[in-house]
């Protein structure tokens, strides 16, 4: 991320009040692009690993501008480098969405997930009849189209439809399955 600021104060080698005590550091108030003023502490172990960041933020004075990038490492964002800039921060533009949309799914969107969902189970599940019932597919010219109109009955029983007319099967019994329950 890159941020834009103009320099309010900086001070170097200052003893700096942290939460869990003071520590030596530089602190930096700069107003940033939308005209608050921010404050930002380094700890000195900042600049041990970073040399020449230590030597950009030092090089900065009262009234320079300057543009930093920062990466978001957790929960805290750190500085890795600042450059000063020539003019005026730049104030923001209201930048205009990629997309128009929400990212939610409408309605229509998730019944269609969800009977992909309820086919997807369905073929599972007459896979797994077709698996049990090793006896139910002998003599079938087709065992996949009968394991797809297994399904296809199966989907429409969990929607609630009308039972799918299993013309090519050779199996008629599966298209009323009540009249099988003996009691």
């Amino acid at each position: 991320m890159e941020i834009q600021g103009k320099v309010i104060e900086i001070e170097k080698n200052v003893l700096i009040e942290g939460k869990n005590g003071t520590y030596q550091g530089s602190k930096l108030v700069f107003k940033d692009n939308t005209g608050s003023i921010k404050e930002k502490a380094f700890h000195e172990n900042t600049f041990k690993y970073n040399k020449a960041f230590e030597k950009e933020l030092h090089a900065l004075s009262v009234g320079d501008t300057f543009e930093a990038t920062l990466e978001k490492k957790g929960e805290y964002w750190n500085w890795l480098a600042v450059k000063k800039t020539a003019g005026e921060t730049q104030t923001p533009t209201k930048a205009t969405p990629a997309s128009t949309g929400s990212n939610w799914e409408t309605a229509e969107e998730r019944k269609k997930k969800q009977i992909y969902i309820i086919r997807q189970s369905s073929i599972s599940s007459a896979l797994k009849f077709a698996e049990l019932q090793k006896d139910f597919f002998k003599g079938t010219d087709n065992p996949l189209s009968e394991v797809l109109a297994i399904a296809d009955k199966l989907t429409d029983w969990v929607l609630e439809n009308e039972p799918t007319v299993l013309a090519n099967s050779s199996h008629k019994e599966l298209i009323n399955l009540e009249d099988d329950i003996p009691y």
